[in-house]
């Protein structure tokens, strides 16, 4: 049976647009609160939204700057090359739809075209390589910074005070390699609250406006014709994140293709869906990875390629928590489509609102809702602040009844020094990672920049370990046994993390 659409007044007397998760919920009188029983609900205050993404890549000896034409001076992404290493930076600029100036965002290697997703992997370092960690990728990123200043040698300038970079580059030092895959959502990654909340509903009020020229509504409490982007549910250009796929999976060693053709039936995919993994063994969730209690490596690294989200597990099975969504990289449409489209996809009657004036066949850019899709919104979030410890446990309560639950969260950090540009910074937050370090006589240790997250059905308990070493050393002594072990702290340790437990309609 198929999924029941509302667009007009519902028992409260808002105008709104309401898609049901299953025919037997009425739209008309099923309260808001009742999340898991909406697909989509434009008087919901927590949709989440995607701000865009891109992949930097290895320049060679050369400095570009994007737009054509653009310099040092102005700029919105930029590749550099310096003493042999190549750096990328991305300007806050670079993402038109995004509103916050720290955003939640991850910040991925690419290998061979594999993007290191949830991916643990070992170094070894220091004298006689007797120092060394397991861990993903990420530690070595810097995070998105805000009041940048260079004062080193990179090509970086620091007329671009709000950034993201990287150093994406086959080079003599292995931390390097790679190209880098940036995704950016359009949520605050520090303590920023969410811009533009739903107000009280003003009777008479519009709201809805569905015409051959406009496909917008408004949150409840703006009027849809003077509102901006951010008081907008939806219109043409800001297009809720629409899941086409979630689960929790069995990943074996070796490679497991996922195919999307079945959620895609009347949709012309010309682009690349949009991935996010989390990794984790046994039978606890946790994100981004498990705990790491060994020097194994473990994990996933992952592609996708226009409707197929191939993964490959180089080690041991794992579990996997894999969400793909309708967004996708293609041009918008021309054509004379009406903004409303109704249609059987062969195994239901679909509705989609589109983009005005898209093709007779649209892409995923002409789609702003379809009722086959769920929009993945946001059940709780907050902002929780760091102790110092070891392993130190911060709970967070929710209720997902019906939903399906992912988490996604930031590390907030104060100012401080950027290694890989060289220059400085008042703050910056940092995708999440796991890091176990050790050493000749020495750990394995949970490094103290490691967090991460263990999720149930109710709880998503965070772990903090500030105060831990970031990495024991190496190096040379004239004395028996003829080296040293020592340790090394976080100069700039998180004392924050911003989270964000979003919730999928199960059914």
């Amino acid at each position: 049976m198929s999924k029941r659409t509302m667009i007009g007044l519902d028992g409260t007397g808002a105008a709104c647009v309401k898609i049901m998760a299953d025919a037997a919920y009425n739209p008309y009188t099923t309260p808001d609160s009742d999340y898991a029983k909406f697909s989509f609900n434009s008087k919901d205050a927590g949709i989440f939204r995607y701000a865009g993404s891109d992949i930097g890549t290895n320049m060679g000896n050369t400095t570009v700057y994007y737009p054509s034409g653009s310099g040092a001076g102005y700029y919105k992404l930029n590749y550099g090359f310096l003493s042999s290493y190549n750096f990328v930076a991305w300007t806050r600029d670079y993402f038109p739809a995004l509103d916050y100036a720290l955003p939640v965002h991850d910040m991925k290697r690419m290998i061979g075209g594999w993007v290191q997703g949830p991916l643990v992997s070992s170094k070894s370092y220091g004298y006689q390589n007797r120092a060394g960690e397991v861990a993903q990728w990420q530690a070595q990123e810097g995070g998105w910074m805000t009041g940048f200043t260079n004062t080193g040698s990179s090509p970086i300038s620091s007329s671009k005070a709000n950034l993201v970079g990287t150093k994406p580059s086959d080079s003599t030092w292995p931390l390097d390699v790679g190209d880098r895959q940036l995704v950016v959502w359009n949520l605050p990654g520090d303590e920023t609250a969410l811009l533009s909340p739903p107000l009280a509903p003003v009777p008479g009020q519009m709201t809805v406006q569905i015409t051959k020229d406009f496909c917008r509504v408004s949150k409840p409490g703006y009027d849809v014709r003077t509102a901006t982007k951010q008081q907008l549910s939806f219109d043409s250009v800001n297009r809720p994140l629409k899941v086409i796929y979630a689960a929790d999976i069995s990943v074996p060693s070796g490679t497991t293709s996922l195919d999307m053709t079945p959620y895609l039936a009347g949709i012309s995919v010309t682009g690349s869906l949009l991935a996010d993994i989390s990794a984790y063994s046994g039978s606890v969730v946790y994100f981004p990875t498990s705990p790491l209690a060994t020097t194994d490596n473990f994990g996933i690294q992952y592609y996708v390629s226009g409707v197929t989200v191939v993964l490959n597990n180089p080690y041991g099975g794992c579990r996997a928590r894999v969400v793909v969504f309708a967004s996708d990289n293609s041009a918008p449409t021309a054509g004379s489509n009406k903004v409303l489209r109704q249609f059987n996809d062969g195994t239901q009657d679909v509705v989609q609102f589109l983009r005005p004036g898209a093709g007779a066949t649209p892409t995923l850019a002409d789609v702003i809702i379809d009722s086959r899709w769920p929009t993945l919104r946001v059940i709780k979030e907050g902002v929780i602040s760091l102790s110092g410890g070891n392993g130190v446990q911060y709970a967070v309560p929710f209720d997902s009844t019906g939903l399906f639950p992912i988490v996604k969260y930031m590390t907030i950090h104060g100012g401080g020094a950027n290694a890989q540009f060289g220059g400085s910074f008042s703050k910056r937050v940092r995708s999440p990672f796991t890091k176990l370090i050790y050493a000749t006589g020495a750990g394995p240790t949970t490094s103290g920049d490691t967090t991460y997250c263990r999720l149930t059905s109710s709880e998503a308990r965070f772990y903090s370990f500030i105060g831990n070493p970031q990495a024991y050393t190496s190096s040379s002594s004239g004395t028996s046994p003829g080296y040293s072990i020592g340790t090394s702290y976080d100069s700039n340790p998180p004392y924050a993390i911003r989270y964000f437990i979003l919730g999928i309609p199960a059914s």
